[in-house]
């Protein structure tokens, strides 16, 4: 798979994983967060801190911060991506021709389909300003851009995300947050729903589980519920 990971300096990434291979059957432990969202791992695979070091999960405190990462919508509809430390997120279909199409530095990334929010490489394309505004005069993009637009907008968490998802993040919300989202209808209209993304305990959970182990080549690390492990012995279960 194609996985986000950062250098631990404030700069994000995209790497495909060499391979993910199973490493046995291995005791858990559950690191809780304050997003009310959970990681089951084994008790030495490490995570990363806020300030790009890394701290084995059975070492962790309460106290610490985790190297986060973010994802929202801008006021034009794209999505964008972000982690602790940054000033601003930047557009994810740009950080994604970055990373496995080529460099976009004075060009357009156009998105094959109009989907403003199909950031796949397979749809992203690279295009020059006069070549980019061609494609952008069909009527046929415009109309579908709208109707992806209109799709989206007033949609419920449960109808956008699912029920379990929805669940997570309106249980993370605050409650401005909530207002803003009766309010506006939509859970991309209005707000980031930002955590601190700190450790909240530790649980010793009587299981012992499959666990699997991913190879990142060049950074060592992905992100795994919103915050950043290391990618090798032990790993993640489940993520």
């Amino acid at each position: 798979p194609y996985l986000y990971c950062t250098d631990g300096n404030g700069n994000l990434f995209i790497e495909q994983a060499v391979r993910v291979w199973k490493t046995g059957v291995k005791p858990i432990v559950r690191v809780h967060l304050d997003n009310d969202s959970y990681i089951d791992c084994t008790e030495d695979h490490r995570f990363m801190l806020s300030d790009g070091s890394y701290r084995e999960a059975g070492k962790l405190e309460p106290i610490d911060s985790l190297m986060a990462f973010y994802k929202s919508m801008d006021d034009r509809g794209y999505l964008t991506v972000g982690i602790t430390g940054q000033s601003n997120q930047i557009a994810e279909h740009r950080l994604v021709a970055s990373c496995l199409i080529g460099n976009p530095e004075g060009l357009h990334v156009h998105h094959k389909d109009g989907n403003k929010t199909n950031n796949l490489p397979q749809n992203l394309e690279l295009l020059t300003k006069s070549e980019h505004a061609k494609e952008h005069s069909s009527e046929f993009i415009k109309e579908n851009q709208i109707r992806i637009t209109n799709n989206r907008r007033g949609k419920t968490l449960e109808q956008w995300l699912g029920s379990e998802k929805a669940k997570k993040a309106r249980d993370r919300m605050s409650k401005g947050q909530k207002r803003r989202l009766e309010r506006d209808g939509g859970p991309w209209n209005k707000g980031k729903f930002l955590t601190n993304h700190r450790v909240k305990k530790i649980e010793l959970i009587d299981l012992h589980e499959q666990v699997f182990d991913i190879e990142m080549p060049v950074h060592h690390n992905f992100v795994a519920e919103e915050v950043f492990v290391h990618n090798c012995h032990p790993d993640v279960w489940d993520f």
